[in-house]
């Protein structure tokens, strides 16, 4: 069920939605592009997986409550910078 002010607004959604389908069947090769852009992401995850998993073992003894807060708040930031650095490179490489 919409919430009644929420139904001004299906039919600014649905037309958005319509043209965004309209450009993806005019260009084929964006789904490719997309394609690629998630695998990159996957494997910098993956790889980031890894990365933190050394990080509580070499300091915390596979706690990451024990390590130190500056290295903790960068983990997210080189997260999100290697996902959205994937994204790009496949979007200016192959689109």
């Amino acid at each position: 069920m919409v919430p009644i002010n929420g139904r001004s607004r299906l039919g600014f959604a649905s037309a958005n939605l319509g043209t965004a389908c309209q450009a993806l069947a005019a260009h084929p090769k964006c789904g490719g592009v997309v394609a690629l852009g998630m695998l990159g992401n996957v494997a910098w995850v993956v790889v980031w997986a890894f990365g933190t998993a050394g990080i509580a073992e070499a300091h915390g003894d596979g706690d990451l409550n024990r390590v130190h807060g500056t290295v903790l708040a960068w983990l997210p930031v080189s997260l999100l910078w290697g996902c959205i650095t994937a994204s790009n490179v496949s979007a200016q490489r192959f689109g």
